[in-house]
Formats: C-alpha cells, structure tokens, sequence
C-alpha cells in the first residue's frame, strides 16, 4: 500500500486562513478557522463558525443551514425539516413573522409570533394552541380534529372570510327583464357575489315557501295568491374543502318586494235592478263577485247601451266577497254596460277586465207634490196635496196614514182609490188596514188622479188633543206604493180629565206617598194636591195643612211630608191644562205609618189594703195627637231599687175612652221598686213614665189561694187520733212571706159545742193576734170551752219550717213562699202541760169524744189572718159503735153519705166498647156498659170484635161466672161443663163443677149462690148473708183460682158482696183496734165499673152486714178491741190511697182462658 500525504499545510481553530486551509473540524470563516457543527465549543460562542451556535458545549446549525448530512445537528427550536434540508422553526416555538422560519405545515402566528399548524392540518381538540389564531381546532363531522376556518368565515385560499361577501347584491334581485306581472306566480333572477367562488343558491318568499340549492341564478314560485305582495330573499352557501369534512356557510340576501296581478272580478250578482228613487231616475246598487286574492280597490264603469262617450265611472274600496257599486240617477227600464277591473299594487296594473250588461227596472212613484195640513182641531187634521211630479207610471191612489211623531204605528188610515181603475195585483191597490183605525175609503177618477193640477184634500178625525202627529202620503202606480212624503202637526189642547185612580202609600214615617193615575192626556198638564188634617180621631172633619202645583202630564206622585204619625189626611188632586181643569177632583183619605207612642198623661200607684204583692197602676192615655197609633194596651215593667235585679212585668188592653188600672202582681213585699209604665200599639212600646214605690207588708193571705193549692191544715188520711190527741196534716206554706216577713204563726184549737162555733175571724191590721190568746191552761180551767193557743212562743221559726224558711231565704225575689210541704202535727200530747204556769202556753190533753177546729194564724208587721177552712177532727171516745150514730134520725146520716158517695162517680171513663153496634145486643141494660179500661176480654183465636162482654175487673177480688145443671155435660165450644154435685143450705147452695177444654186438664169450680136476694131489695136475714160471705171467705183461703161473682147485671148485688168480701177479709186479717172506711172501699170500687150503687138501702144493706161480722169476731174473743166503724166520711176520700184503692195500670187478667186462671168481679 502506497500513502498518500498533502503537502499544504492544515490550519486549527483560531488560525488566520485562506479558504482550504483550515483542517476537517474547522473552517475558515471570515480569515479565521472556526469550529464546524458538531464540534465542542466549551459554551464560547466565538469558537463557532458563523452559522452555527455554541449551544451546551457544542456547536449547532443556526436557521436556514442545510443540515442534510446530519439533520440532529440543528439548534434547538429548530428542526431540520426534510422538505427543505434545511434547518427551520419548531411548531410553537417563537418566529420572526416576515421570513419563513417555520418548518414545513406551519405558519408564524403574525399575532402570536409562534408557530402554528397551518389551514387543514391535524390538531388535538384539547390543546388550544395548535393552529393558527385564524384557524381554530375544530371537529368538522368525520371524528378527526382539523385546523379549520371558525363560524360565519369561509377559507379563500390561505385566507379566512367573512361570509357577507358571498352575499348576492340587493340590487341585482329582480323580475326577469322584460316579462309581465302575473296572476299566480313569481320568478326572479340574480347575480353572483364578487368573490369568484364557487357557491350555491336558493330563494325563499316570506309566507315560508323555498326552493332548493342550486347553482342556477334565477327561481320561480307558483300557486301564489293573485294581489299580493311578497318579500323574497336568495341564500347563498360555501361548501369547505371536503378534504377536511363537510363544513358549510351560508349567507342571505336583504328581502326584495314582488308582487302578483290582481285576478278579473267575478260576474255581476243580479242583472235586474229596480233602484230607489232618486232625481229625476233611480239610483241603483250593482253588485258583482269579488276578486280572488288581494284587492285594493274596483273601477267600475257604465254607460247605457247603444251610447257612446265615457260613461259613469265609480271607485269603490270597500272590499267583501260580494262588491257594491253605487250609482245615481240611472234610468228605469234602460240596459246598460258595465266594465269592471281590480287594482292591488300601482306598479303591477290592474286586473283584466270584466264586462257584463244589466238592466233597470221600472220603479214606484216618487213624493207627491204640495202636502199640507192648512187646518186642525183637538180632534183631527185637514191634508192637500197633488200628483207626484215622479210618478213612474199611472197614478192608481193614495194612502194617508197618522201615527204619534217618534213611533211607527199607524193610529188613523185613510185610502183614495182609483173608481176606473184596474188593479191586477194586491199591492196596486191602496190599503191602511195595518193601522189601529181606518176611515171610510175615498174614491176618484183616473182622470183626477192623472191631473197633476188636482188638489187632493182629506180631513183625518179621531186624533187626541195635543199631540204631535206625522202625517204620511204615498201614491200607488202598477209597482205599489211610492215614496212617502211626510208633514207633522200638533192637534189643539183641551180641559184636563178627571183622574183614573189615586193611591197613597206610607211606607216612611210622618210621609205620605201619593200616587195617581192621569186620565187620557188633552194639553199641556198640571197637577195641584191639596192635603188636610183629620181634626181629631174618627169625627171626619179635616182642617186644610197646604197645596202644592205640579207641572208635567208625567208626574204621577208626590210625598207629602212633615205629618203625624198615624193620623188619617184627606188628599185632594185634580189635573188642569190652559183650557181647564179636571170635572171633578179626586178625593180619597190615608192614613200615616204608627210609631212610638208619647208619654202617658197621668200615673198613679196604689197598694191595695189586702195585698202585699199587687199594685194599682192608674194611668191615663197620652194626648190623641201623641198616640201615633191605635194603643191596645197599657205596658209596665219594674226594677227592684237596690240591685237592679228585674221584677213583675205586664200589661193591660185598653181602648183608651177612659183611665186604665191595671193590677199588677207577683211583687215582693217590702221591697223598693221603681215602677215604669207605657202605652203599647201593635208596634212600638211608647215614652216611659217612672214612678218608685215601697210595698207595705199585710196580712198573710192564708184564705185567698188557689183552689188547687194544698190545704193549710186538713184531717189525715189515716186517722191518727187518741182520746187526748189529734194529729193533722200541716202545710208549711203557713209561713208564706208573699205578703211580708212572717212575724208570728200559731195554731188556735177550739171545741166545739152548742155555744161555740169555732169559726174563723176575719184578717185583722192587728198584729199581735197569737199573743193575745189564752193558753191550754186557761182553756182546761174554762172547762174545754172557748179557743186556746197550745203552739209555743217564735213556733214559725221551729224546726218544722226551718228547712221551707231556709229555701226562702236562698230565693228572696224570685218566690219568698214557703216550699209547699204538708208535715204531721199532734196537738194535745204534752202530758207535762199540767205542771206549767198559766201564762205558758204548751199543748196539753184535749177531752175524748169532742170535736176541735184546729185554726192556723200567721201575721206580719201588717197585720194577721186566720185560716178559714180549719181542720175538724174528734178525739175518740170510749166503746160507741158508729153504725148507731149513722142509724139516729132515720138514718138522715146514711142518706148523706150515699148522696156524696153518689157525688164522688167519676164521669171521666169512657165506656165506648159497650156503645159499639156490634156488641149493644150483649148488653142487658143500654145504661150499665163497662168501663173500658178495666172490662174483661174474651180470649178470640184471632176472631176480630169479638172479644167483649159485659163484665168488669173490681181490683183485689176475682171474677168468671160459670153456669149449673146437675150431672147434665154442657158443651161451650170447646169447653165441656159438668156439675158433679149441690149442697142447698138455708141461706145458700154450694155446686161443684168441672170445666174442661179439649185437649186440657180438667179444672174444678166450687159455685156458691145466694138465693132469696132479687132486684135492689133484699129478702135475706143479716146473718144468712153473713154466713154466705164468711163461707166464701174460708173456702177461697185455699183455694188458688179465681173467684167469680154474677147477678142478673153485675152491678148493684155483685158489688155488695164484693165489697162485704173485702171487708170480711179486713175485720179477720186486723184487730178490732183497727179502721175500717165502707165510703173508700165503695168510692175505689166504683172507678172499676159504673152503677154498683144504686141505692140507699143497698148502702146501709152493707154497714149493717158489716156490723154482723164485727159482732160475731168480738163474741168469738178473737178481738183485742174494739172496731170503730165507718171512719169513711171524711173531707178527703178522695185522695186515699189505702184499702183496696188503686187500679192497675194493665190488668193481668186481661185475655181470659178456657182454664179460667184469672180474679175478676163482675
């Protein structure tokens, strides 16, 4: 191998050098060896050749060097860029905006001064510093990010645009040069925008239609409505570079004003016309179908046919789909021509023209010539007229007609009719039928109705006074009436009528509305109402108040005011006109509203002596002018002074001819009241008058209660009595405070005798009556004779009033009586009496077998009162028999007992089963019918009114009645009776008997008959009779059945034994001590049945059986006393409730069976 050497020298770095001399590292830069790319530097720049740098120790290619041989030796931010070879700007990475630093796909940012993707270059959404400023990363549709031009700009080159340069120039929209305007459609042309590009267009009208993109400068609409105007409007669009998606803008045009013809008018509606009158020819109303579209106005013009010259033309804007065009003065029965255009818009012309012919029809005539009413009274107008100077045809007649001016309706009708003339249809011939009256009708000639210099001349009657008339005539050719020619009149006044009717009404108070019904109207009217005043109540005379004038035929009221109350006024009215006044006035009289009446003229009070809780209220009427009202009664009202609390209240009618005294009551004694009082209508409470008062106490009012009320002091029921002692039944109302506090109450008893009657003295002012009284003593030592106090000092305040005074005292002004109850008081046990002084009063013995009256007093600081219906009661006395005492003086007792007993039937039960048809023939006596609440009903099985019987429940004892036959079966239905044996006795005969019903146990009847005892007398001994109620007696003790007793009426027999029944049954079951009442036992017996008394004797008949019984328990020593007879006259019988006294509510044995298990008496 052969090495080859250079010879010239190699220069280093830092060495002065010619080009080639300096060694491989290096080269000679401006005559020294500078360091090439890729050699290290040591960060001294100055070691570097020109286009390189000292970058980290080493020497880079600066920008723009060529950097093919190592493309890694380019500075940083550069790249080599392939494209060029050459060193360039990195994206994002400053630049200078006038050389092309950039590497290849991207561009300095003139405002960023960086470099940036250029037009369609990839870029990431998310990075907002990719592309160019001009060129925002966007997403154009196909899912890959592009550097794009932004909205409302499109991409000319390297260039974004505003998009309003694709806009098409207003000014080069328009109508296809040198066509016409049509009916139904529009077309326009346009021209492209400057910008060369290649672009798409559409247009679009304002009503919303559109054609579609195209490149093509002209569009066309159809269908479009004729008339109108429309907005048009051209879009352009630029398509982007499909490369980069489908990015599209677009741009429109300012709206461009086209406009549609108007369409030819329609046809004429009607081609006959007949018109209206006008002068001298018609004038008529053609009207023709309107355009279709939109129409502005119509030129319509016509000319008789045959004629020449322009015409009559009229403009007519008011549009609708039927068009009238009116036009004056045309001639009847003539043709003529008509043309007719339609104009919407000036600059599109008018519509084609429409042409038609009509025709004018003969016409009615027109007004008639010189109308006028020359004459007129109250009651008619005179007319005068002439031919109509437009008579458009042969005069055929005329019609007047009437009517009150401002109305239609014809009141008067007069027709002219033509005597010559032919009328071939209704409406030739003249008629006033229509109106409310019709004259007779008025006939001419044809010649006189043709002449137009004949006057006509018609006086219209009827007419009413003052009244404004239109009077209308219409002349008649062949087509009916004319035209109206009209003249007004007013008719003269009269005298005014009377009135129709006249009424008042008071419905305010001191007024009068007066109202009134004119007659029928004659002129001008007035009214004059005149009032006047009733002098006094009911004398008719009025006295005249005032009058007034009233103008105006339609004033119909007036209120007269300022009056009385209540108070008749006569009303006088009449009306009058300038003529006169009505014949008669109208006179009728009314009365005003009541209201409260005035104060009364006088007011009095009195207490009466006797009462402590009434008062006299004298008062007088208030003056008749002050009533204000018919006053039915005289009112009062009162207030207690000191508490306000209300007290009695009242009042009393009256008519008011006199005083009225009204007795007020239920006050409180010594109390204060103030005492109001007043008059009273049907409607109003009059003024008050005051008046105060202190009520006086008085006597007790022990004698003037209520007859219902309860007795003061009465005999007990149940006779308590001893020899020493009787005891009554006291009434706390004694102490009564209703007429005053009680200040004293005792009891005076007094024995009667043939000196003393005990009765009771009157009230008294004094009092100290039961101070004054002599006590038990000194009546023992006056020998039981005279009257005697045995109650104690304050006994009014004692325990036995203390609980009504305590209920007194908690109500002290509603009820100050004592609360009714009735306590038992003993007089004459105080056995200590004897030992105390003579001036003490204590309730010693009283003497046996006397009679007392037992007298209550009570008295007030007004004075003192003795009760005037005393108790009598008698101590008993030693073994008497009352039976004897009853016997004295041909049993004159017994026969006033047997009067009361009479007395005492109570009348009160119905009996009404008993009248019923059905059941009268069951009835022995039409008089003696059981009561229905206690008779006896037959079990029916369902058999309706078929229950009655003449018998009766008597309470205690029982009842059925069962007929004998000896060994003899009798069938009842479904009862079998046998009598299975007799026993006959002197006084009575004893039966046994079965009865059985089918299918039941047999029951067994004992039957004991009374014989010799007829009618209402009897035949019989005392002791039979005796032994036949003591029989009984034994025999039904045992014996658990019902007991029946019968005689030929079940009444008087019947009732006897019963009632010896029970008391038998009394003298057995109680000592001879006891009391047994033959009045009460009858009394009781008598509400069960009626007519089981019905005599004297049969009342004593049943004391002296009694008596027989009584004896025979004292002969047997069975007794431990005495029986004191007949207790049974006492005052108060009637309220007994003991022996044998009450009635059941419901009666157990109401439905009786076959078995016969129920106790009656019959």
């Amino acid at each position: 191998m052969t090495n080859t050497f250079s010879c010239s020298p190699e220069l280093t770095y830092g060495e002065q050098c010619s080009a080639g001399q300096c060694r491989s590292e290096t080269t000679c830069d401006g005559g020294t060896c500078k360091l090439t790319y890729g050699q290290t530097c040591d960060t001294n720049q100055d070691k570097c050749r020109s286009q390189a740098v000292c970058e980290g120790s080493t020497c880079k290619l600066n920008y723009g060097e060529s950097c093919t041989d190592n493309p890694d030796n380019c500075r940083s931010e550069t790249v080599c860029d392939g494209a060029a070879s050459k060193c360039k700007v990195d994206f994002n990475q400053a630049c200078n905006v006038n050389s092309d630093h950039c590497k290849t796909g991207t561009t300095c940012d003139s405002s960023l001064r960086k470099c940036r993707r250029n037009y369609g270059s990839t870029c990431t959404l998310s990075q907002s510093n990719e592309c160019l400023s001009l060129y925002p990363c966007s997403d154009p549709g196909d899912g890959n990010a592009h550097c794009l031009c932004p909205e409302n700009l499109y991409r000319d080159g390297n260039t974004c645009k505003n998009v309003n340069t694709l806009k098409v120039a207003r000014n080069t929209i328009q109508k296809p040069a040198g066509t016409a305007y049509e009916t139904t459609s529009i077309t326009a042309t346009w021209s492209k925008p400057q910008t060369g590009l290649q672009v798409d267009y559409r247009a679009s009208l304002d009503d919303g239609n559109m054609t579609a993109w195209s490149t093509d400068l002209i569009a066309s609409f159809d269908n479009r409505t004729p008339g109108t105007r429309y907005y048009l409007t051209v879009w352009t669009r630029r398509i982007q570079d499909p490369s980069y998606g489908t990015q599209t803008v677009s741009v429109t045009s300012e709206s461009v004003a086209f406009y549609t013809k108007p369409a030819i008018p329609g046809e004429l509606v009607e081609k006959v016309y007949i018109g209206t009158s006008g002068t001298p020819g018609r004038d008529v109303t053609i009207q023709f179908y309107g355009s279709a579209g939109r129409v502005a106005s119509y030129t319509v013009t016509i000319k008789p046919q045959g004629t020449g010259g322009p015409g009559t033309t009229v403009t007519v804007t008011e549009i609708a789909d039927v068009v009238s065009a009116p036009f004056q003065n045309l001639t009847p029965d003539g043709n003529y021509d008509v043309t007719i255009t339609a104009s919407s818009w000036p600059v599109t012309g008018p519509s084609d023209t429409r042409t038609d012919t009509f025709y004018v029809e003969a016409t009615p005539a027109g007004e008639v010539s010189n109308l006028n009413l020359p004459e007129k009274d109250s009651r008619w107008i005179r007319a005068t007229w002439r031919k109509p100077g437009d008579p458009n045809g042969v005069i055929k007649g005329y019609t007047v007609r009437v009517n009150r001016q401002g109305t239609s309706q014809c009141v008067v009708g007069v027709s002219i009719t033509c005597s010559d003339c032919t009328y071939n249809e209704t409406r030739q011939r003249p008629n006033t039928s229509d109106c409310n009256q019709e004259l007779g009708a008025i006939t001419k000639t044809l010649y006189q109705l043709a002449d137009t210099s004949y006057l006509l001349d018609v006086n219209v009657t009827d007419l009413l006074p003052d009244v404004r008339y239109d009077v209308h005539v219409v002349a008649f050719n062949h087509k009916g009436p004319g035209m109206d020619t009209q003249q007004s009149e007013t008719t003269n006044e009269e005298a005014a009528l009377n009135l129709e009717l006249l009424t008042a009404d008071s419905s305010t108070l001191n007024e009068l509305n007066v109202s009134w019904t004119p007659g029928l109207r004659t002129g001008q009217t007035s009214y004059n109402v005149t009032w006047e005043e009733e002098t006094r109540i009911g004398s008719n005379q009025y006295t005249f108040i005032n009058s007034i004038v009233l103008s105006d035929y339609n004033t119909r009221q007036y209120t007269i005011t300022g009056l009385l109350s209540y108070w008749r006024y006569q009303v006088t009215v009449f009306a009058f006109t300038r003529l006169g006044s009505s014949p008669i006035p109208t006179v009728k009289q009314f009365r005003t509203l009541d209201y409260q009446p005035g104060q009364l003229k006088a007011f009095i009070i009195q207490q009466p002596g006797d009462s402590a809780k009434h008062l006299d209220l004298t008062v007088t009427c208030p003056e008749e002018r002050q009533r204000n009202g018919p006053i039915t009664a005289i009112g009062y009202n009162s207030t207690v002074v000191n508490t306000g609390d209300a007290g009695p209240a009242g009042s009393k009618n009256t008519d008011c001819s006199g005083s009225v005294v009204i007795k007020a009551g239920s006050f409180v004694a010594e109390t204060d009241y103030q005492i109001n009082v007043f008059a009273i209508t049907r409607n109003y409470h009059g003024e008050i008058s005051t008046d105060t008062v202190t009520l006086q106490a008085r006597a007790p009012s022990l004698n003037s209660r209520p007859p219902e009320s309860q007795k003061i002091v009465e005999k007990p029921a149940t006779d308590a009595s001893t020899e020493t002692s009787v005891t009554v039944n006291l009434c706390t109302c004694l102490v009564d405070n209703d007429q005053g506090q009680i200040t004293s109450a005792c009891l005076i008893v007094c024995r009667k005798s043939d000196t003393e009657d005990c009765k009771p003295e009157p009230p008294a002012s004094d009092n100290q009556k039961c101070s004054g009284l002599p006590t038990w003593k000194m009546f023992k030592q006056n020998s039981y004779t005279g009257r005697y106090r045995p109650t104690p000092d304050d006994w009014h305040k004692s325990s036995l009033f203390r609980d009504a005074s305590r209920r007194r005292r908690s109500a002290p002004h509603r009820d100050r009586r004592a609360t009714t109850e009735v306590k038992q008081y003993t007089i004459g046990n105080d056995t200590n009496c004897g030992d105390a002084d003579a001036s003490v009063y204590c309730d010693g013995p009283l003497k046996p077998d006397s009679e007392y009256v037992i007298i209550p007093v009570a008295c007030t600081s007004g004075g003192c009162a003795e009760y005037d219906q005393p108790s009598v009661i008698r101590t008993k006395g030693p073994d008497k028999a009352r039976v004897e005492v009853l016997h004295r003086n041909s049993n004159l007792h017994f026969l006033t007992e047997y009067q009361e007993l009479l007395d005492s039937r109570t009348g009160h039960f119905t009996t009404d089963v008993g009248k019923l048809e059905i059941n009268m023939m069951k009835n022995r006596y039409p008089a003696i019918l059981p009561y229905d609440h206690t008779r006896v009903k037959l079990f029916t099985r369902g058999h309706q009114n078929q229950d009655y019987i003449n018998a009766s429940y008597i309470s205690t004892t029982v009842d059925r009645y069962w007929p004998t036959q000896m060994d003899s079966p009798s069938q009842y239905g479904e009862v079998t009776i046998k009598m299975t044996s007799r026993s006959v006795l002197p006084s009575h005969t004893v039966r046994k008997i079965t009865a059985r019903m089918i299918g039941e146990e047999k029951q067994e009847v004992t039957q004991f008959e009374l014989t010799g005892w007829r009618g209402h007398k009897c035949t019989l001994a005392l002791e039979d009779v005796a032994d036949m109620v003591q029989t009984v007696g034994d025999v039904t003790r045992s014996c658990t059945g019902p007991v029946t007793v019968h005689c030929s009426d079940g009444t008087a027999r019947t009732a006897s034994f019963i009632a010896l029944d029970m008391l038998n049954r009394f003298v057995e079951e109680h000592e001879l001590s006891a009391e047994v009442n033959v009045f009460r036992v009858l009394y009781n017996m008598m509400k069960c049945r009626p007519h089981l008394i019905q005599s004297e004797d049969q009342y004593i008949f049943i004391h002296d059986v009694l008596s027989v019984i009584i004896s025979r328990k004292m002969q047997d020593g069975r007794g431990k006393g005495k029986v004191y007879q007949n207790l049974g006259y006492t005052d108060n019988v009637y309220d007994s409730t003991d022996m044998y006294s009450t009635i059941p509510d419901t009666n157990p044995y109401e439905k009786l069976t076959p078995q016969g298990k129920a106790t009656s008496s019959l």
